[in-house]
């Protein structure tokens, strides 16, 4: 999964860690280098949607739950993030 995410994101080197791409997310907002969100962000709402539950729960958890985390330990506002989520269907 890992590497599947990191495709999207052709600016972060090699991660091995979901961790790792929470981190470089945080930095790329920090340093205002957005370009790739969209179409990351695109990716993971398929995955979410479209994948089985272990692999969603992991998406959820391991991902967006610690993306949120971890902003708030570097008083970034979360909601930054959810401008390239959609919406939950109804």
């Amino acid at each position: 999964m890992v590497n599947e995410l990191s495709r999207r994101l052709p600016g972060l080197a090699s991660p091995s860690t979901l961790h790792e791409i929470v981190l470089y997310l945080i930095e790329c907002v920090q340093n205002g280098t957005i370009g790739e969100f969209e179409s990351f962000f695109a990716f993971v709402e398929d995955r979410i949607i479209f994948s089985e539950p272990d692999v969603r729960d992991t998406l959820i958890v391991e991902l967006l739950e610690d993306l949120k985390n971890q902003a708030s330990l570097r008083d970034l506002d979360y909601a930054i993030f959810e401008n390239w989520l959609g919406r939950k269907p109804i």
